[in-house]
């Protein structure tokens, strides 16, 4: 379904409204699993992002991401690593000036890595492995300039499988992750915050006020 969407919007947009930007952000990430104790623990994410239109964009993203937790009383610890190979499509559902909310979905393969626990505790937990998640979440963008922006983002991180932390308790496990990121853009500016119909790239050329609806002006 989401692949549907993904070419139906890109046979919307013309290539000289394109827009490209790319991203780099870093956060925190907690495991969503059986562990009593799950500390936050460091996550990293650079982002690359296209324009479908002034309303959709899609956005590609590798990431690395740390979980690790504890239970006390069976002393059962673990450290898993994991690099995310992620597509997202991003809808730009509220404008007020320079800030955009946008919710989003999409779809990750993962290469996870159980770095540390007791093998005699997890008999049947795998070293590592491959699989996949569904991220969904909410962000806030800035846009500083027409250049530069900043992102806030947070989202949660389904997965199918149980093999993210040892032991293999057929609880399906899964990640929380939050990220703040700075991002630079190549392109046209499509944006119409003034909802006049004519984008800021336009409005620039016929030296109209682009926060102005009164074209004008």
């Amino acid at each position: 379904m989401l692949a549907l969407i993904i070419v139906f919007l890109s046979s919307a947009v013309s290539a000289q409204d394109q827009k490209y930007t790319f991203g780099v952000g870093g956060g925190l990430s907690f495991g969503i699993n059986e562990s009593k104790d799950r500390p936050m623990d460091p996550q990293f994410r650079l982002f690359f992002l296209h324009t479908f239109n002034n309303d959709f964009w899609g956005e590609a993203g590798l990431g690395y991401i740390k979980n690790s937790g504890s239970n006390p009383t069976t002393r059962s610890d673990y450290k898993t690593s994991m690099f995310a190979l992620d597509y997202r499509l991003r809808w730009n559902a509220y404008r007020y000036e320079n800030f955009t909310v946008f919710p989003f979905v999409g779809v990750a393969g993962l290469y996870w890595k159980n770095d540390e626990y007791k093998k005699d505790e997890a008999p049947d937990a795998d070293d590592n492995g491959f699989g996949v998640s569904f991220p969904m979440g909410l962000g806030f963008r800035y846009a500083i300039d027409n250049t530069w922006g900043v992102e806030l983002s947070a989202w949660g991180n389904l997965t199918p499988n149980d093999k993210l932390n040892p032991p293999d308790d057929s609880k399906i496990d899964g990640f929380w992750s939050g990220l703040l990121g700075v991002t630079y853009t190549l392109g046209p500016d499509i944006s119409d915050p003034d909802g006049d119909g004519l984008t800021n790239e336009y409005e620039k050329q016929i030296k109209t006020n682009p926060k102005n609806p009164d074209t004008d002006d």
